[in-house]
């Protein structure tokens, strides 16, 4: 296997690429100062930018790394388009036009929210750029703060810190906002230039779960608040078993079989919002007739889905999550399992239930999956946990009156 790669000559570059190199035959490094970029990395063939056409043919993959980023200060925002629009595009052509088999881009999750700063405008501009060279299959790793031996930006923090109380305080600081380290990006762009079809954007960062801040505050978060709302539970338990007594509108606890965690399937818990008689389907197959009065509050206010306090305290659910599909959607368990969503514990609420996406779109909701499964950290679970409670999104398509499908 044959790489070029552009733009190895900053800190993150510098520890990058001799981690690639065992993964492939050949590691070319390219740039703009050939002889800056030799006297960094004489142990590689390094050659000048206005070569990659030529040597890009019959390479695997060109990886793109150059950018400008925030960390010089304010500068004109011709020099955010000129490094992270116009030079990203030249490199691209070069590499369509050598025939290369992919494209690998350096961008960053800070494209989400474009207008944030010049640095993630003109990422984002750079992406949609690239989407418009023919015949190029390009994957946008879309990285949170990356960190090598030395820490940079807002994690150089830690350094003034004393030397015993460091490794905790970087654990602090990347659980409430996730990071990814230089040696897991080299293993992730390794199964990346192996797995063949993948395009579009990717998101990376460290395992949350390898994080005991992150793991203790999900512990407390799930099993604290469960536990809390086991008294609304129960009121709530009694007053619709009464209600729905007189109006015989069936048990008010409804169950159905969902996919969990590694694709295992258990009993999920609800409070019944439908008619007895309406079948066993995903909400975007029901129709909102189909929702009784009651149902039509508990939905509104997403109180129907306290029971599953019950699937939360058996370590089924978590209260943030990908919500769980059932198994029937055999499109979606594929397409969650090929992005690693079953990796984590499904949710009650989740990123694309609060940007009102549901599982009619599924591409479009494990997007959001898989870009919460990378971004998860203490900070998202809060403000997506009150975005719900505060009734921001929907995710509920039977509630949208939305045809069946």
């Amino acid at each position: 296997m044959k790489i070029v790669v552009v733009g190895a000559s900053g800190k993150i570059g510098r520890e990058l690429a001799p981690l690639l190199a065992p993964h492939v035959e050949t590691l070319v490094l390219a740039g703009r100062d050939t002889a800056r970029l030799a006297q960094i990395f004489p142990q590689f063939r390094c050659i000048s930018d206005r070569e990659i056409a030529s040597e890009a043919r019959g390479c695997d993959a060109v990886i793109h790394m150059a950018a400008k980023n925030n960390d010089g200060g304010a500068a004109p925002i011709e020099e955010f388009v000129a490094a992270n629009v116009t030079y990203l595009v030249d490199v691209a052509q070069q590499a369509a036009a050598a025939g290369a088999p992919l494209f690998i881009n350096f961008s960053t999750t800070h494209v989400l929210t474009p207008q944030a700063s010049p640095y993630a405008a003109t990422k984002k501009m750079g992406e949609e750029a690239l989407a418009a060279i023919p015949a190029l299959r390009v994957i946008n790793l879309r990285l949170p703060a990356v960190y090598g031996q030395a820490l940079s930006g807002n994690l150089a923090l830690v350094n003034k810190l004393p030397g015993l109380l460091r490794p905790a305080a970087f654990k602090l600081m990347t659980a409430a906002r996730p990071a990814l380290g230089v040696t897991r990006l080299a293993a992730d762009i390794a199964a990346l230039l192996r797995k063949p079809g993948v395009s579009g954007p990717v998101y990376l960062a460290d395992a949350q779960d390898e994080n005991p801040f992150y793991r203790a505050f999900k512990l407390l978060f799930d099993y604290g608040l469960a536990l809390a709302l086991l008294p609304l539970y129960a009121v709530m338990f009694v007053v619709l078993w009464v209600i729905y007594k007189i109006q015989d509108l069936g048990p008010p606890v409804f169950t159905q079989e969902r996919v969990g965690k590694h694709g295992k399937t258990f009993i999920c818990h609800k409070f019944r919002s439908m008619k007895v008689s309406t079948a066993n389907v995903p909400s975007h197959h029901a129709q909102t007739a189909d929702i009784t009065a009651i149902g039509q509050f508990l939905r509104r206010f997403k109180l129907d889905e306290i029971p599953q306090v019950w699937n939360i305290l058996r370590g089924e659910m978590s209260f943030v999550g990908p919500r769980p599909a059932l198994p029937s959607q055999t499109e979606l368990f594929a397409l969650r399992q090929a992005a690693g969503v079953l990796d984590i514990l499904p949710g009650l609420t989740g990123l694309a239930q609060v940007n009102g996406v549901d599982m009619s779109t599924p591409a479009k909701l494990v997007d959001y999956d898989s870009r919460y499964v990378s971004q998860r950290s203490i900070l998202l679970d809060i403000i997506i946990f009150i975005r719900t409670a505060i009734g921001g999104g929907s995710g509920d398509a039977a509630m949208a009156g939305k045809p069946k499908t």
